[in-house]
């Protein structure tokens, strides 16, 4: 009993923590928090296509921001170039990179930069 116990607990904390965009790839279908810097935006009709840590010729990560979410693209485009964010929402795989399309402003934060 105590060992499933442990387990349980083991899995609560696994949930509650963040992973980087690298692993995002590792956790499609799953619901996460996935942290990375901003380096790339490209607007759409009526998405906002965020990339983090995007490296040349490879997409790791990317936030899907429509505009019914709550966030202008207005704001999209000033507030969050090169900040490091953190998204939570479901993995989903579109185009062979892992997204997360946010259906609220709250999904995304920024991180504050340690001193």
């Amino acid at each position: 009993m105590f060992a499933v116990v442990l387990l349980w607990l083991s899995l609560l904390t696994r949930a509650a923590d963040t992973i980087s965009s690298a692993e995002a790839r590792q956790h499609i279908g799953q619901s996460a928090t996935v942290c990375g810097n901003v380096t790339n935006i490209f607007f759409g009709e009526t998405t906002a296509f965020v990339s983090l840590d995007e490296v040349p010729q490879e997409s790791r990560f990317r936030v899907l921001i429509p505009e019914a979410s709550g966030l202008s693209f207005g704001e999209v485009a000033k507030v969050y170039p090169n900040q490091n964010v953190c998204v939570t929402g479901k993995i989903e795989v579109n185009s062979g990179v892992p997204q997360v399309a946010l259906t609220d402003v709250a999904q995304i934060k920024i991180q504050r930069k340690q001193k």
